[in-house]
C-alpha cells in the first residue's frame, strides 16, 4: 500500500524501495501466492518504467509473461495481460518497437476479453498500442486507434474527465501528425480547457 501511494504521488523512487520490501516479505510469508508475487513484480516494473529503467522493468514484466509459476490459472487472465502491456512499453522505452508491437497488441486482446473493452486497463493498453504505431510509422493505425482510445474513455468515465481529457489531447496529436491540423485543433483546443478547469493551470 506505501509503494502504491508513492507511486500514484509521482515518487517512483519511494514506491520501488516499498515495493522491494513487499517482494522481500512475501517470498518469506507467502512464497506460494503467485498472484501477490505476480503483483508485486508488475508494481516493481511500473516504477523502473518510470525512473527510465527499462532493461530492469523488461526483466520483471519477463518474469511473469514467460514464468511458468504465473499461469493464467494461478494469476488470472487480466494479470497476464496487464504484465504483457507493461513487457511491450519497457521494449518499446528500449527502441525495440517492433518486438512491442504483438505483446501490446495481445495484452489488449486479452484484457478485452477479460475484462471488456471499456475497462481502464483495456483502455491503457490499447492507448499504449496506440502510441507504439506512431511509433513504428503507422500513422493511420496510429489514429484510428486513438480514436477508439477517446471514444471508450469518453465513455467510461465521461467527456469532462480527467483521463478522457489526456485521451482527446492525444487525439488531437495523432490528427496533427497525420497531416490534419484542422481535425486536430479543435481536440487540442478542447482538451487544454477542459484541463484547466478539472486540473488547474
Amino acid at each position: 500500500a506505501r509503494g502504491a501511494f508513492h507511486y500514484q504521488q509521482l515518487q517512483p523512487e519511494p514506491a520501488l524501495a516499498a515495493y522491494r520490501v513487499a517482494e522481500t516479505l512475501q517470498q518469506q510469508l507467502r512464497p506460494d501466492d503467485w498472484g501477490l508475487s505476480a503483483h508485486i513484480r508488475l508494481s516493481l516494473a511500473g516504477s523502473l518504467l518510470r525512473l527510465a529503467r527499462p532493461a530492469e522493468a523488461e526483466t520483471e514484466a519477463r518474469a511473469v509473461v514467460d514464468g511458468a509459476d504465473y499461469s493464467e490459472a494461478r494469476i488470472g487472465l487480466s494479470t497476464r495481460a496487464f504484465a504483457r502491456k507493461l513487457l511491450g512499453d519497457a521494449l518499446r522505452n528500449l527502441g525495440k518497437p517492433k518486438e512491442a508491437l504483438p505483446q501490446l497488441e495481445q495484452a489488449v486482446a486479452e484484457q478485452e476479453r477479460a475484462r471488456g473493452a471499456d475497462d481502464q486497463l483495456t483502455i491503457t493498453a490499447l492507448s499504449s498500442l496506440g502510441y507504439l504505431r506512431s511509433l513504428t510509422g503507422d500513422q493511420a493505425g496510429a489514429l484510428a486507434t486513438q480514436r477508439e482510445v477517446y471514444q471508450r474513455a469518453a465513455r467510461r468515465w465521461g467527456a469532462d474527465s480527467q483521463f478522457a481529457l489526456i485521451e482527446q489531447l492525444n487525439l488531437g496529436d495523432a490528427e496533427v501528425e497525420s497531416g490534419d491540423a484542422a481535425r486536430g485543433l479543435p481536440h487540442l483546443e478542447a482538451a487544454f480547457a477542459g484541463l484547466m478547469k478539472v486540473s488547474g493551470a
